[in-house]
């Protein structure tokens, strides 16, 4: 397997050690967001309106690429479910690894530039977009 980062290697083997450690004595379920949003959010959201409401944030390439979110509380509703299954022994799914999201995947830059629209902010497609090639110039 090829990971992109080694946080992202780190979290699958993880994951994998955790599904195959379960067993009729020790009862495992993973579950995961993709990319959680949601109040006192200090991370995601709120960095990328920062950027926004400065006026510097762009669009990089075509602005077609998606992204798969999670509000915190279906996040919170997914563990809760996770949680219910540990209470059953050879439950089917336990062992297994489940990603929560809030449905199909979105168009970033149009899910965000919703956002930006509604804090009063310049609409992020009426400005020029970035190249993609300028993201890895470091």
């Amino acid at each position: 397997d090829t990971w992109l980062a080694m946080y992202a290697e780190t979290k699958a083997y993880g994951e994998m050690a955790v599904s195959k450690a379960c067993s009729d004595t020790l009862r495992t379920i993973s579950v995961a967001p993709h990319q959680i949003y949601g109040p006192h959010d200090t991370l995601f959201l709120s960095k990328l309106l920062e950027t926004a409401g400065t006026g510097r944030l762009r669009i990089f390439g075509q602005g077609k690429n998606k992204i798969s979110v999670c509000y915190v509380d279906n996040y919170c509703h997914g563990l809760m479910c996770g949680s219910d299954v540990l209470d059953t022994p050879n439950h089917a799914a336990l062992g297994k690894f489940y990603i929560i999201t809030d449905g199909e995947p979105q168009l970033f830059w149009a899910m965000l530039n919703q956002a930006v629209l509604a804090m009063g902010f310049t609409d992020l497609y009426s400005k020029f977009h970035l190249p993609v090639w300028f993201l890895y110039i470091a």
